[in-house]
């Protein structure tokens, strides 16, 4: 069936969409652009589905938090969140994507040191304090001071890949857009569910960021056996629990055997 209406007058959209600041990486986004941005992914994807138009009403002040709700009585929580994402993702130019660069690189002190292989993308090393294990901007990897000698090895690969697969799954801008919806979302009906996918979907880009690093490093030319070995080992030192924006150590560790199988044959 199809659901049609005349869309209410949009605001004027200020110049720009999405900001990011050059000093920390923080962002400012113009809400009704984002639900412009995600209210045609939801008619997109049910139009995909249907097989015919699909125009969502306007329901005016509640129109974002309306059409998540369409989206997800059809398409599930999970999905709606990942549509979220994709419309966060959508809103990001190029200039934003230098913004949050420089800006992310600022506020973790990094300075760059190397080049990933076969890739434009930059990787640079930060105080541990700052930068932790590991993290990642929208085009470049950031490592941990005195990391540099490792990288060469299976579990530098594997951890320059893992930091790379964010990069290229572009998680970062994706789980701001995730985020932001869950925020939108907290103190109604899907307030918790929300809050709940948007922490699995993390977990979900930590598993393919670690698949990445399995493929990178046996790019590399490292064996599986050595991969695993390095990889467990590092997790032996962390030995982390799940937390809000990482699975747990141990169940990163039986999808990365998995994904070891997988390419080794």
């Amino acid at each position: 069936m199809q659901i049609q209406s005349v869309r209410m007058a949009r605001p004027p959209v200020r110049e720009a969409a999405l900001e990011f600041s050059r000093e920390d990486g923080s962002y400012r986004l113009n809400r009704h652009d984002f639900e412009d941005s995600f209210v045609a992914r939801v008619e997109d994807h049910l139009t995909e589905l249907a097989g015919e138009k699909i125009d969502l009403p306007d329901f005016g002040e509640q129109n974002l938090q309306a059409a998540f709700k369409v989206a997800a009585q059809v398409i599930g929580v999970g999905p709606a969140l990942a549509l979220a994402g994709d419309a966060m993702a959508s809103l990001v130019s190029d200039k934003d994507r230098d913004d949050f660069n420089v800006g992310t690189l600022h506020r973790m002190s990094a300075q760059p040191f190397d080049r990933v292989q076969s890739s434009e993308t930059l990787i640079y090393a930060g105080p541990q304090d700052k930068v932790g294990y590991g993290a990642s901007t929208v085009n470049g990897v950031i490592l941990p001071n005195g990391f540099e000698p490792l990288v060469p090895h299976p579990v530098g690969a594997f951890i320059v890949g893992h930091e790379l697969g964010h990069v290229e799954g572009n998680h970062v801008v994706k789980g701001f857009g995730r985020d932001y919806m869950a925020r939108e979302l907290s103190g109604t009906e899907y307030g918790e569910t929300a809050a709940e996918h948007a922490k699995l979907l993390q977990w979900e880009s930590e598993y393919e960021a670690d698949r990445r690093g399995v493929s990178y490093a046996l790019e590399q030319g490292h064996s599986a056996e050595l991969v695993r070995a390095g990889v467990q080992k590092s997790f032996g030192i962390t030995g982390a629990d799940s937390s809000d924006t990482h699975p747990a150590d141990d169940s990163r560790l039986q999808r990365i055997d998995e994904a070891l199988e997988a390419l080794s044959h």
